[in-house]
């Protein structure tokens, strides 16, 4: 699979019970990543991912959803206000859409199939954003940075920030346990 480091990272680590036992933290965090793709997700769920991912984003950025496979931006928009909301001079920009509905990368490594690429994500640019503009995509998730890279190309410049990032089997993520 290609990996997109570069393109964005996540608050804290989305660790699989398959690798290992998980801790409590590991646990509570998985638990609200998944939340977060709800509509509208839980105001607990919310409160803990804001408190992660506020502090990762620079002043003056522009929030920009990241899409559900479906086209929705509402899990994602409540997370990106949630974060201007704490963020000085944060501004949410639904300036990504998708051409039509798409298959859920999720789905799809769950049914073992090949994983999409940032062409197949089907983004669009919908609106402009300011040069000195820091632009930030707001997504619940980062398993290989395919998501953001996609964005990334259609925007022309930005960067990924997930609640979780999916961790590789041998290595300790900083920020696993936060509260």
């Amino acid at each position: 699979m290609t990996t997109y480091p570069t393109s964005g990272h996540g608050a804290v680590a989305y660790v699989s019970p398959l690798w290992k036992t998980l801790t409590r933290a590991e646990a509570r965090n998985r638990a609200i990543a998944y939340d977060l793709k709800s509509c509208p997700p839980s105001a607990h769920s919310l409160r803990v991912a804001v408190a992660a991912m506020a502090p990762l984003v620079p002043e003056c950025s522009a929030l920009v959803p990241i899409p559900a496979s479906n086209g929705s931006l509402c899990a994602n928009l409540a997370l990106a206000e949630g974060i201007a909301g704490v963020v000085r001079g944060a501004q949410v920009n639904p300036a990504l859409g998708q051409r039509r509905r798409r298959e859920s990368s999720r789905l799809r490594r769950m049914t073992s199939q090949p994983p999409l690429s940032p062409a197949d994500l089907l983004f669009v640019k919908r609106a402009d954003i300011p040069p000195g503009w820091n632009i930030v995509f707001v997504d619940n998730v980062m398993t290989s940075g395919t998501t953001f890279e996609a964005a990334r190309r259609a925007l022309g410049r930005g960067r990924g920030l997930a609640f979780a990032q999916v961790a590789e089997r041998h290595l300790e993520i900083a920020g696993s346990d936060l509260p």
